[in-house]
């Protein structure tokens, strides 16, 4: 018993020698020995990190040919990393704001002709890294065409519809169908409505039926960029507001020679007047005055009749409103009061006396409607702010998005 109690003391201190031994020498010797793991008051070196690849990007413009066009949107092309921004400068230097979404850049406003822009994208790796890629591009070269929204800020009759006024024709359709998509129309209270094109170049928004009395219009025409034509593009974008006044609306019977005025329903006045004689008969129809103008003169040179001919004219006209293009206004007429309320004796005018025309005048607004008859003289929608020529299926029909 104490030999063997012996050889396990020698053991053990020959293994506790040996552990020793191990512990230096198998360090040098044996790089996965047990004996090389760290011990608790000692920490594991930090395996160093791959560097990140570096981020790429390019930009390229979504439309054909070579040039960029106003309704082109830019995509911005990553590998290996996200955006971080994106800007956009024209050639003097200005911003231009736009949205992002899904790796494409859409101008807001839209790119415009005769210019050139240059883009620059900068994108970051997972380590933060930038890179940046730069393009330029030059626009068409093309007119700009321009356009007004008219009766801006005024409070108008019942009548007046929203009509923007285009200089140069629009006749493609899915032109005229992409400027209608991009006005919007709100009003106060909501009133339904819709386009119609009057003519090539006057587009209008007009309701189901007359505006309710004290109705507020907001007009906003997001057309910059806008293709109107061959090599044509609008270039601005354009608000307005108006008010609807009380409901004015005047009754012109044309073979009884009377104008009847009422007031929300109510008449006001009756008159009698003159109209067009014979050969220059007046237009029967539901028009709305155009303008107003205090003086003006009247020259018969503007319906191709010479000053000098027997139904020639040049006259210096008070309280004058327009109700057609074509040249028919309800004015002061003094030359010719003997006929007022008896027969027709004008060019085509509505006349009245001076204080019934100065009353006409200062109880009228431009936007009110008047209601011709009985002549048997139709006038068409394009003579005129003739919306209320059509029926509303009619009119609806002008649109084109019918």
């Amino acid at each position: 018993m104490p030999r063997f109690n012996s050889l396990v003391a020698l053991l053990a201190v020959g293994g506790l020698l040996l552990a020793g031994c191990s512990s230096t020498d198998a360090n040098a010797n044996d790089p996965v020995s047990p004996s090389a793991s760290p011990t608790a008051t000692e920490s594991a070196s930090p395996t160093p990190k791959t560097p990140a690849p570096r981020a790429k990007v390019s930009i390229r413009k979504l439309g054909g040919g070579e040039l960029l066009q106003p309704g082109d949107s830019l995509a911005i092309d990553v590998t290996g990393g996200t955006i971080r921004s994106v800007s956009v400068v024209d050639s003097k230097g200005k911003d231009l704001s736009g949205s992002l979404a899904g790796g494409v850049w859409t101008p807001n406003p839209r790119f415009l002709p005769n210019e050139s822009y240059t883009a620059t994208a900068v994108v970051t790796n997972p380590d933060g890294k930038e890179a940046k890629a730069t393009a330029k591009y030059r626009t068409p070269q093309g007119i700009r065409a321009g356009y007004d929204i008219l009766y801006h800020d005024q409070t108008v009759g019942v009548g007046m519809p929203v009509i923007l006024q285009f200089v140069s024709s629009i006749k493609a359709k899915d032109l005229r169908a992409a400027i209608e998509r991009n006005i919007e129309i709100t009003t106060v209270p909501e009133t339904e409505g819709a386009w119609g094109w009057i003519d090539n170049r006057r587009l209008m928004w007009r309701p189901k039926e007359f505006w309710k009395p004290g109705t507020k219009v907001s007009v906003k025409a997001n057309l910059a960029g806008l293709k109107t034509g061959p090599n044509k593009w609008a270039t601005y974008n354009y608000t307005s507001d108006f008010t609807i006044g009380p409901s004015h609306i005047a009754k012109v019977d044309i073979p009884g020679h009377t104008m009847t005025f009422t007031e929300n329903g109510k008449v006001v006045r009756t008159y009698p007047v003159t109209n067009g004689k014979r050969g220059f008969t007046t237009r029967s129809g539901t028009k709305v005055i155009i303008e107003k103008r205090r003086r003006m003169v009247m020259d018969s040179r503007s319906i191709s009749i010479a000053n000098d001919s027997p139904e020639g004219y040049r006259l210096d006209v008070q309280y004058a409103m327009r109700t057609t293009w074509t040249g028919e206004f309800v004015h002061a007429a003094p030359w010719s009061v003997g006929a007022h309320g008896k027969w027709n004796a004008s060019h085509g005018c509505t006349g009245l006396s001076i204080p019934r025309a100065a009353w006409a005048f200062n109880f009228s607004r431009v936007g009110d409607v008047i209601i011709y008859s009985g002549s048997g003289r139709e006038m068409t929608p394009g003579e005129g702010i003739g919306v209320w020529q059509l029926s509303w299926k009619e009119w609806q029909k002008r649109s084109a998005l019918a």
